[in-house]
C-alpha cells in the first residue's frame, strides 16, 4: 500500500525551528535502536501492557480477584484451630488443638461451587481492561497519526497561500489586482501559520501521552495513512451481534454475576439447616494428662433470626437484579456492536468519497490558478479553492481514522485477539513511515 502522497515531512517542520518543545524529544528517540524504530500497533499494544499505569491496576484488580478465586476453592478443606488460655472457672491453664472437616456444610460448598463464576469475572474483566487498552493505544495512536498529517498538509498549505501572495502583489504591481486581494491572501497565510502553533502543542501533548502509557517517545517511523485501502470484508449486523453476544467479556460476566446470585441465596438458605463436621480435638490441662476427642460434630440452628430473614430477601432481590443486568447487558452489547458494524459500513463508503474529494478539490486549484494567471478568475477564488482543497484533506484524515476505530471494534466483538485486531486495523489502512520516505 502507498503513503497518503503529501510532500511535506515532519523533517522540514524539526530543520525550522517550529517544533522547539519536541525537537529534544525527537532527538532522544532517533537514538532508539532500529529494531525498536519499526513498532507497529502490535508492538505499542504490548509496550503498554507492561508500562501503561492504569492497565497495572487492572493487573492489581486480577491478582486480587484471583486471590477470591483461590479462597472460594479451598472453602471446603480442613481447618485448623489451636487456643491456649485460662478460663474464669479454672486456676489452671487448658491447651485445646482442633482440626474440623467439614462433611454436610451448604455454605461452604456454596462457597466453593462459586469458585469457578469468580474465575469467569476474573477473567471477563481483565479481558475487558486488554479490550480498553487495545482501544486506547489504537486511539492515541490515531491522535498521533493525524496530527503528523495535518503538520504536513498544513506546511503545503502556507506554501501555496504564499505562492498564491506572491502572485496577488505581481498582479498588484502591474495594476490588475486589487489590494484587498493581497491583503486577503496575506491573512489566509496568518491564519495557516497560526494553525501550525495549535497543530505543534497537540502533538506535543499526544506524545506526553504516549510516553505515559508505553514509556518511550513516538519514532518518527510511527505508522501513517495509506492511500490504497485494503477493503475489509463486511459482515451483517446480525453476524456482528451475534458474536458479540457470545463473545462479549460484558456478557460472559454477567452470565457468571446471575450464577453467583443463585450461590448467595444458598448461603443464606445454610443459615437455616443442620452442619456435620468430623472434628479431631486435643485437650491438655495443665497437671492433668491430655484428652483426645475425634468424632462427627452436628450443629443444628434453632430458633429464627431476623437478620436471616433479611438476608434472604436481598438475596433474592440481588438474584433479580442479576438477571435484569444481563438482560440489560445482553442487549447494549448487541447494540454497540450493531453501531459498530453499520459505521464501518459507512466508513468504508465516506472513505472511497472523501478521496474522490480531494482529487477534485486538486484539479480545482490548478484550474484556479492557472485561471488567475490569466485574469479569468479573482484571487479570493482562488483563496476558496486553495482552502477547500485542505478541508478536504483534513476530512479525509478523520474519515481515515474513525474507520480504524470502527474496524477495530468490530474485530473484538467477533472475539479477535486484541494484537491480532491491531494487526487487522494495521493491514487495512497503515504503512510505516519509512516505507513512506522510501517510495
Amino acid at each position: 500500500m502507498k503513503p497518503i502522497a503529501i510532500n511535506t515531512t515532519l523533517s522540514l517542520l524539526f530543520s525550522a525551528g517550529l517544533m522547539s518543545a519536541s525537537v529534544s524529544a525527537f532527538a532522544q528517540s532517533v537514538a532508539i535502536s532500529a529494531d525498536e524504530k519499526s513498532i507497529g500497533l502490535s508492538s505499542i499494544f504490548r509496550k503498554a501492557y507492561d508500562f501503561d499505569p492504569e492497565f497495572i491496576v487492572s493487573k492489581s484488580d486480577q491478582r486480587i480477584a484471583n486471590a477470591d478465586v483461590l479462597a472460594a476453592q479451598l472453602a471446603y478443606l480442613p481447618t485448623f484451630a489451636a487456643n491456649y488460655g485460662q478460663s474464669p472457672i479454672e486456676n489452671r491453664v487448658r491447651t485445646t488443638f482442633q482440626i474440623s472437616q467439614p462433611i454436610l456444610d451448604l455454605k461452604k460448598f456454596a462457597t466453593l461451587q462459586s469458585a469457578d463464576s469468580l474465575e469467569i469475572v476474573a477473567k471477563a474483566n481483565f479481558l475487558l481492561a486488554e479490550q480498553t487498552l487495545a482501544s486506547r493505544v489504537l486511539a492515541l495512536v490515531l491522535e498521533l497519526i493525524k496530527v503528523r498529517e495535518n503538520l504536513e498538509n498544513n506546511e503545503e498549505q502556507i506554501r501555496t497561500l504564499d505562492a498564491q501572495l506572491v502572485r496577488a502583489k505581481r498582479r498588484l504591481a502591474l495594476n490588475q489586482g486589487t489590494v484587498t486581494e493581497v491583503s486577503s491572501t496575506q491573512v489566509r497565510s496568518d491564519q495557516a501559520k497560526a494553525n501550525r502553533q495549535q497543530l505543534l502543542l497537540s502533538y506535543a501533548t499526544f506524545e506526553r501521552q504516549y510516553q505515559a502509557m508505553t514509556g518511550l517517545l513516538p519514532q518518527p517511523e510511527l505508522l501513517r495513512f495509506a492511500t490504497d485501502l485494503a477493503a475489509p470484508r463486511l459482515p451483517t449486523l446480525a453476524e456482528v451481534a451475534a458474536l458479540a453476544k457470545d463473545n462479549s467479556p460484558k456478557v460472559i460476566a454477567a452470565n457468571a454475576q446471575v450464577r453467583l446470585a443463585e450461590l448467595e441465596q444458598r448461603k443464606v438458605m445454610a443459615n437455616y439447616l443442620p452442619q456435620v463436621d468430623y472434628v479431631i480435638q486435643q485437650t491438655k490441662i495443665e497437671g492433668e494428662k491430655s484428652d483426645t476427642f475425634s468424632g462427627l460434630n452436628l450443629s443444628v440452628p434453632v430458633g429464627v433470626s431476623p437478620s436471616n430473614i433479611a438476608l434472604q430477601r436481598k438475596a433474592i432481590f440481588a438474584a433479580d437484579r442479576a438477571e435484569d443486568q444481563l438482560r440489560v447487558v445482553t442487549t447494549q452489547v448487541g447494540l454497540e456492536a450493531q453501531q459498530a458494524a453499520a459505521q464501518l459500513r459507512a466508513g468504508v463508503s465516506e472513505v472511497q468519497i472523501r478521496k474522490k474529494v480531494v482529487a477534485s478539490a486538486e484539479r480545482a486549484v490548478q484550474a484556479n490558478l492557472k485561471g488567475f494567471d490569466a485574469g479569468i478568475v479573482t484571487s479570493n477564488d482562488v483563496l476558496s479553492a486553495i482552502l477547500t482543497l485542505f478541508d478536504a484533506r483534513r476530512e479525509y484524515v478523520n474519515s481515515l481514522a474513525t474507520l480504524a476505530s470502527a474496524y477495530l471494534q468490530v474485530q473484538l466483538v467477533s472475539g479477535v485477539s486484541n494484537e491480532a485486531a491491531l494487526r487487522a486495523v494495521e493491514d487495512m489502512l497503515m504503512v510505516p513511515t519509512k516505507t513512506a520516505s522510501a517510495k
